[in-house]
């Protein structure tokens, strides 16, 4: 759940989720690797270059093998199921030249490490350290496991629980003008029954406009109940009991003025991997800038602690596991 005003998914002020995103003349991942994404991608070659079932996985889709180097088709048609069945038209040609940008450390995206994740089924704690290292995370777990209280009404936390979400990575983007441009979110979800075929993507506000750029369609807006309004990001395929989709979505904002300085998430269930960053415009840049914890959606925060904007204006945070909390970050301009 984001708050965004009030909303379910993000948060601006009240209400409730790639690669970087925006081009105020900065540099974006995926065009070159900052040092961070070279040690992504330097441990990812360490899980598919090492002894174990990864090494086993694309050995089974290799038609020659060269001593202990990494066959970069091979490891391409793990890839593929997992690539075309998102939807993406990539001749495995062009897939294999993408796996050999990343595995020699020049070019990673947010898209290609996702689809590592998924297809080679990486343990826990190595897609942790993959995305930490990713994100300049120190990859060290951690845990946020708060109070939160869940607003009234809120159908996060009623009916059958369907599905879970596995990683949620998410990027809030602020122009010039304070108000929010857009929110791009990454997320991995579980199925936890048969037959699960939506993703239903919650918020509190009509000033949002939905596109989902892979994973599935977006239905129409709708009204939830008194308090939320809601759209169904309808998957390619139903998902059997323990299957999992990956989706990437848009949230573009429609606000006539600035909300109130805060981005955050509620999070009432558990939570494994989370990352949340703010970017701020060369022309709008904030005074100060805290990570924020919350014990419900109209208090003040609990807990604030400053951090610092990166070379791109940019804060971030990772969490290993998140649980019953509220988190985000809040400024002054």
């Amino acid at each position: 759940m984001v708050i965004a005003k009030a909303t379910v998914a993000m948060s601006h002020g009240g209400r409730t989720d790639g690669s970087r995103h925006g081009s105020h003349g900065r540099s974006h991942k995926g065009d070159s690797l900052a040092d961070e994404a070279h040690e992504a991608a330097r441990y990812l070659s360490e899980l598919l270059a090492q002894p174990g079932p990864y090494r086993r996985l694309w050995q089974s889709r290799a038609t020659r093998l060269r001593g202990e180097e990494i066959n970069h088709r091979a490891v391409c048609r793990v890839l593929a199921p997992v690539v075309w069945a998102e939807g993406h038209e990539i001749s495995e040609d062009s897939l294999k030249d993408r796996v050999s940008r990343a595995l020699r450390g020049e070019v990673l995206s947010t898209q290609t490490l996702t689809w590592f994740v998924e297809a080679f089924g990486f343990a826990r704690h190595e897609a942790e350290k993959l995305w930490a290292l990713y994100l300049g995370a120190a990859p060290s777990r951690r845990v946020v496991a708060g109070r939160a209280r869940a607003p009234r009404g809120n159908p996060e936390l009623t009916g059958v629980e369907r599905y879970r979400s596995v990683t949620v990575h998410e990027t809030h983007r602020v122009g010039a003008d304070g108000i929010p441009l857009d929110h791009r979110t990454s997320q991995v979800i579980e199925a936890l029954v048969d037959g699960t075929d939506r993703y239903l993507f919650r918020f509190d506000t009509t000033d949002v406009v939905i596109r989902v750029l892979r994973g599935g369609t977006a239905s129409e807006l709708y009204r939830l109940d008194e308090h939320f309004h809601a759209v169904d990001i309808l998957l390619r395929r139903p998902l059997a009991a323990g299957e999992t989709a990956s989706l990437e979505y848009v949230t573009s904002f429609r606000y006539p003025e600035a909300p109130p300085p805060v981005y955050r998430r509620a999070v009432f269930r558990r939570l494994e991997s989370l990352r949340m960053q703010v970017e701020f415009h060369p022309e709008r840049v904030p005074g100060r800038v805290w990570w924020a914890e919350w014990d419900d959606l109209e208090g003040d925060p609990v807990s604030l602690e400053e951090v610092e904007l990166d070379d791109d204006l940019t804060a971030h945070r990772f969490l290993s596991v998140t649980e019953q909390a509220i988190v985000g970050f809040t400024w002054t301009w």
